[in-house]
């Protein structure tokens, strides 16, 4: 009996071996460290693109990118993070990661100094900081109460209630947001105003998202020319992505059967990254405007978050303990 064990642990540790050694044998791009807790890894680039911000359950830190330097600007076990747009101040939920229905919301400087709580009743990761950095729009309570839209005041702490439903996207200006609400047959998406919460419906029907496809799957870019819309339909998958306001499909692709995880999207919606698991291995692509689709890693099995940088040239990624990037 013993000598069964121990042979069929060995072809197990002869089949791991191959498979790593097919997995390095393709340029998986540079790396940038293994010195960091990859687990729950969350990964932002810097507005001038030469550091990039992590946070998981060793804090946050940021990398240098040319030198692989590493400095922490504090070490609480962090998730959901978000960069504000003047690149200037990180805002994040600490706690363990998705291990409690409510998480304190917390911002701390770039260049270090001390955090700030901001509040103490955010739903995990269901909060959306608006370009002036003025308001963060969130998702209030726990998964068992009632879906509440608050806006709380940056500088004076002040919260109110501002509709039923779940945060999406920030309008460039600030002044309004998208929601999602659960509460029909059909998810419904409606624009709210966060001064006196008039509401404009978002109707998204003509484009085939129903009561089929959760709102997780769709996700909103708001920029200067219009409001952008990242989903997906049908079998075999095809993703789109849809410019709203002007009711025009910018770009889409086909993905193959076996599913999707860790998107991102670039910051001006030219470019999608994901990885794909093809039944055998994972493999991260990046789609763009025109159609057009590029391999970046094809052969790996252990993956993680994705970040593509502000002048979408390069894409850091995690593949197993270790961070990556390459040029796109």
């Amino acid at each position: 009996m013993k000598s069964v064990v121990f042979f069929l642990i060995g072809l197990f540790f002869i089949q791991f071996s191959c498979d790593v050694t097919d997995s390095e044998e393709e340029d998986v791009g540079t790396l940038i460290t293994s010195r960091i807790n990859t687990n729950w890894l969350n990964l932002i680039w810097s507005k001038a693109g030469d550091e990039l911000i992590v946070g998981g359950e060793e804090g946050i830190k940021v990398i240098e990118i040319n030198t692989s330097e590493i400095r922490t600007l504090q070490d609480s076990c962090t998730f959901a993070m978000v960069l504000s747009s003047d690149g200037n101040t990180i805002f994040y939920l600490e706690g363990p990661g998705l291990q409690g229905d409510i998480e304190p919301l917390y911002r701390i400087s770039l260049n270090g100094g001390d955090k700030e709580l901001l509040s103490d009743d955010v739903y995990v990761d269901c909060f959306y900081v608006c370009p002036q950095n003025l308001h963060v729009a969130y998702k209030r309570g726990s998964i068992v109460e009632e879906d509440s839209v608050y806006i709380l005041n940056i500088e004076t702490k002040a919260k109110k209630f501002l509709c039923q439903g779940i945060p999406r996207a920030f309008s460039p200006d600030g002044q309004k947001l998208i929601c999602a609400t659960f509460m029909g047959v059909n998810p419904e998406y409606f624009i709210v105003d966060i001064e006196n919460g008039n509401i404009t419906p978002l109707y998204l029907e003509s484009l085939g998202i129903d009561e089929n496809y959760h709102s997780f799957i769709v996700t909103f870019k708001w920029l200067d020319d219009g409001i952008y819309i990242l989903y997906s339909l049908g079998e075999p998958e095809v993703f789109y992505v849809h410019n709203y306001t002007v009711n025009r499909c910018v770009y889409c692709w086909e993905i193959p059967p076996f599913g999707t995880m860790h998107f991102c999207w670039s910051d001006d919606a030219e470019k999608v990254a994901y990885w794909r698991w093809d039944g055998t291995y994972n493999k991260l692509f990046v789609a763009s405007s025109g159609g057009l689709k590029k391999v970046i890693v094809t052969k790996t099995y252990f993956i993680g978050n994705i970040a593509i940088s502000a002048d979408n040239k390069k894409i850091v990624y995690v593949i197993g303990s270790s961070i990556y990037m390459k040029d796109i």
